[in-house]
């Protein structure tokens, strides 16, 4: 089996044009990868795979159980049951017998580029506990996956793969236009970030969010943090930092930041690889995050609620230990090589310590709710500017609802803000609508913005148009194109729209916020009934993003990219209209990232780039549509599955294509029936060797 399984990989890896042959030098390199599989462990009872390391010798005499003196990137040969290249490696000087591996960019390993290789101690069932209850609670979280691990031959016992929190990680999660930073700490700077995917303007614009957060909790003036964090998610991570044992005020910390929301999600990591632990001095620097939001009376209100729900789920949590003991227990404690105490008796200890803390979560004082702030000198004269990108509403709610009855000619009815039928709007700055309210918008209402202006709600809107009677927004001249319509929500809201008919829009930045779309819906379900966007400058006409959706009789025609785009959505399109883009010539008709959504009856005319463009792992079901004079009726790539039938393509360039374009996915998948028609396309189907096409002629949709 050995010899074969060598085989193999030398043949996949020497073969012509193989990735890996053209960055080894041969003769060196066959000895290395022959020795790569001698030795191997035999099977084990534990359904755990082997993954097998190949270092040169120069190589090897840096990588061992000591610590290195030096660390750079060196080449090394890795196989997995499902994967085999040559990738980088370093040693992590931190952690003893612990490596970082990068995979090559043209040829990611299950999607990840950069994972780290640590030794299997007693102390990661308390990881893996953990990460199985995060979980659970719906959190993103580093995947660890337990492997024997062989090096040139030699067994060197049980370690474990962790991916890295970066840009790829969020992509995998299903996080869509976020960034990750960590905390840094830096004596002339309180407000100190290290932005992990480079990029500028998201690092200052939540530097100045935070400083303004900071500055303002200083001086007593106080913060809605719920502007800024999910109290919820912070909640649950806290629970689980608790349930580790770990003082979460020691450890830098990882966040990504969510341009969809502008708010800010602590990325849990169970024993953080690379993040530094902080000394006291370093703690008195600067604010802690957490101790912000701890001394804030509406975190303390959402703890206590979440407490009781973990005391209400507690049974589970201990059935799920006792699961994690019985699968991992036993292979780790015949390789964990590190633990001076009796090995058995120090794992029960572990368990033990678990169990005592997931019981005792639901005590009052588990978290110190009136931890004080320490705030350093600099940081209460902390200059902050007034960015249009990550401005705040400063304004409280009754402040911003008086403003907008003064200013503009609104009713409001309890908790409804309702614009009259017939009347007449002209925004010339923006209007900004907080949470905890109704928008209804009445039949007639014709709305003109200036050049850059935008609505903004954090309430649910309800568009009331009527066949007859439109709502109409547009811009006061459109060769000056107005910002954004945009609703912002937390999931539980819906928006209607009826007969609206939007135009001259474009794409903005607000609040932190980068909105795609001359209109945007995000974190909202949403309901469209014969609305008409078009003739928009902006990146997409119609932008939603995280919410169920149903799209009836709409027509999306002459934007200037993309017509819609649908991200993590899930629902229905029926019966539209896609027409005619203009402008970009990527642009597409419909485009899906990480959405399930049926479309039927629609029709996909004129694209200079692609009638509907699937991708990100969705899973469409198409039927009825027909698509004529596009240049690539439809594009199914990334792991995306579509399901066709009864559809129309009509003298397209390319009917279907099929590939995958972004590394850290596949191929597509197309599932065609019996009533697919095609008339003079320039060609059908084409497809790269990741992708299949299945025909299947009982299939109806």
């Amino acid at each position: 089996m050995k010899s074969t399984l060598r085989s193999i990989l030398l043949l996949s890896l020497f073969a012509v044009g193989g990735s890996a042959c053209h960055q080894m030098e041969a003769p060196m390199e066959i000895i290395w990868v022959n020795s790569l599989f001698e030795d191997s462990p035999d099977n084990n009872n534990y359904g755990i795979d082997t993954l097998y390391l190949g270092l040169k010798t120069k190589t090897r005499s840096k990588i061992g159980m000591d610590k290195p003196k030096r660390v750079r990137w060196d080449k090394a040969m890795f196989h997995s049951p499902d994967y085999s290249d040559s990738i980088k490696i370093r040693p992590l000087i931190q952690h003893r017998g612990s490596f970082k591996l990068r995979f090559p960019k043209n040829n990611f390993y299950a999607g990840k580029y950069f994972l780290f290789l640590k030794p299997a101690r007693v102390s990661l069932l308390t990881d893996l506990y953990c990460q199985h209850i995060a979980r659970s609670m719906g959190m993103p979280v580093p995947q660890k996956t337990l492997y024997y691990l062989v090096i040139n031959g030699q067994h060197q016992g049980l370690y474990y793969l962790e991916e890295k929190p970066d840009e790829y990680f969020l992509e995998t999660n299903s996080i869509s236009s976020s960034f990750v930073f960590e905390d840094c700490y830096d004596v002339n700077d309180p407000v100190c970030l290290h932005v992990v995917a480079k990029d500028s303007l998201t690092q200052m614009v939540v530097s100045e969010k935070l400083g303004l957060v900071y500055r303002q909790t200083a001086n007593g003036e106080g913060f809605d943090l719920q502007s800024l964090f999910d109290l919820d998610y912070v909640a649950d991570y806290l629970l689980l930092k608790l349930l580790e044992g770990r003082d979460f005020y020691q450890e830098s910390v990882a966040f990504y930041y969510a341009n969809t929301n502008g708010k800010i999600y602590p990325i849990y990591e169970s024993s953080p690889v690379e993040n530094q632990v902080l000394t006291p001095a370093d703690r008195d620097i600067r604010v802690n995050i957490f101790s912000l939001l701890i001394a804030d009376e509406g975190f303390q209100k959402v703890w206590r609620s979440k407490v009781e729900e973990w005391s209400f789920n507690l049974l589970s949590y201990k059935q799920a230990l006792q699961t994690m003991e019985e699968r991992y227990l036993e292979p780790i404690l015949q390789h964990d090589r590190n633990s001076g105490h009796p090995s058995r008796e120090y794992a029960l200890q572990q368990l033990t310590g678990l169990l005592e803390r997931s019981e005792n979560l639901d005590d009052p004082e588990s978290l110190n709710l009136d931890a004080g702030l320490l705030f350093p000198e600099s940081l209460l004269h902390l200059p902050w500017g007034d960015s249009a990108y990550a401005s705040f509403h400063r304004q409280s709610t009754d402040e911003l609802i008086r403003e907008l009855m003064t200013t503009y000619d609104l009713e409001r009815r309890e908790d409804t803000l309702i614009f009259p039928p017939g009347t007449r709007y002209r925004l010339e700055k923006d209007m900004v609508i907080p949470a905890g309210y109704l928008v209804f918008i009445s039949a007639g209402v014709r709305m003109k913005l200036g050049a850059g202006v935008n609505l903004l709600s954090y309430s649910p809107i309800h568009i009331s148009g009527t066949q007859y009677r439109p709502v109409t927004i547009t811009a006061i001249d459109c060769d000056q194109p107005f910002g954004t319509v945009a609703y912002v929500g937390d999931e539980t809201k819906v928006c209607h729209l009826s007969w609206l008919d939007l135009s001259c829009g474009y794409e903005s930045r607000i609040h932190g916020m980068y909105l795609s779309g001359a209109l945007c819906l995000y974190h909202s379900d949403v309901s469209m009934t014969k609305c008409r966007i078009y003739n928009n400058k902006a990146d997409d006409g119609l932008n939603i993003k995280y919410g169920s959706i149903n799209l009836y009789g709409c027509s999306f025609f002459q934007n200037y990219a993309d017509q819609v785009d649908l991200d993590f959505c899930r629902g229905e399109v029926i019966d539209c209209i896609f027409d005619n883009n203009k402008g970009d010539s990527n642009g597409d008709g419909l485009d899906f990232s990480g959405s399930e959504v049926t479309v039927r009856g629609c029709t996909f005319n004129n694209f200079d780039d692609k009638g509907i463009s699937i991708g990100e792992k969705s899973t469409i079901r198409l039927a009825q549509s027909a698509f004529r004079e596009n240049n690539l009726g439809i594009a199914i790539k990334d792991l995306s599955v579509l399901t066709m039938d009864s559809c129309r393509f009509d003298r397209n360039k390319k009917a279907i294509s099929l590939y995958r374009k972004k590394q850290i996915f596949g191929g597509g998948t197309l599932r065609e029936g019996p009533g697919n028609q095609y008339m003079d396309n320039d060609t059908l189907f084409v497809k790269d060797s990741l992708s299949t096409i299945r025909r299947d002629s009982l299939m109806g949709i």
